[in-house]
């Protein structure tokens, strides 16, 4: 099944399979923004191009000229945006996407040490559980990617940071000392 529009709040995501389809589309957007007064702002609107698997290598000059306009405006065209605290890329990499994520958990981990340092380790443990486990969206990444292995990195730092543990501790020591403190979360309940 193709879906052609995927909405969110205010978000709107056009997909198609051509330039001349994506003007078709974007003419039935202008006539839906005529006729129920609605705005939509070209400035904040990207275009993104999805090579063919056999052409993902050749450089954008490649590219075959593309012009879509919309609030009156061009849209730029881009190699990777961020749609819902995402990075989407053109050549359909999560490599981008993961070092954004990894970012921003280690922004998250950072703040809570930073305004919690003072408690107890298993306090901070579950704050860090509690605040600094969402990874929203990584279900999609290619567990392939060897770049996902940042992201396991930061966490186990931040453990070591939290029970103040020698930065050479072995994973497995953090793994059964995670573990532990699983357990003894559902025993405290």
């Amino acid at each position: 099944m193709f879906v052609g529009v995927l909405a969110y709040a205010d978000n709107v995501v056009l997909l198609t399979l051509s330039p001349s389809a994506m003007h078709k589309m974007l003419a039935l957007c202008a006539e839906f923004a005529n006729e129920y007064s609605v705005a939509f702002n070209a400035n904040k609107s990207k275009c993104l191009v999805v090579q063919p698997r056999q052409n993902r290598g050749l450089p954008s000059s490649n590219l075959p000229p593309l012009d879509f306009h919309g609030g009156g405006n061009d849209s730029e065209i881009v190699s990777e945006c961020p749609h819902l605290c995402h990075i989407i890329s053109s050549h359909c990499l999560d490599d981008a996407d993961i070092f954004h994520r990894c970012n921003c958990k280690v922004r998250q981990i950072n703040s809570v040490l930073w305004y919690c340092g003072k408690l107890p380790s298993f306090v901070k443990s579950k704050l860090l559980y509690a605040y600094c486990s969402s990874l929203y969206g990584c279900e999609l990444w290619d567990l392939w990617n060897n770049n996902i292995d940042t992201v396991c990195v930061a966490c186990r730092k931040a453990l070591r940071r939290v029970w103040n543990l020698p930065f050479n501790t072995h994973c497995d020591i953090l793994f059964e000392l995670s573990n532990a403190l699983l357990v003894l979360n559902v025993m405290c309940k």
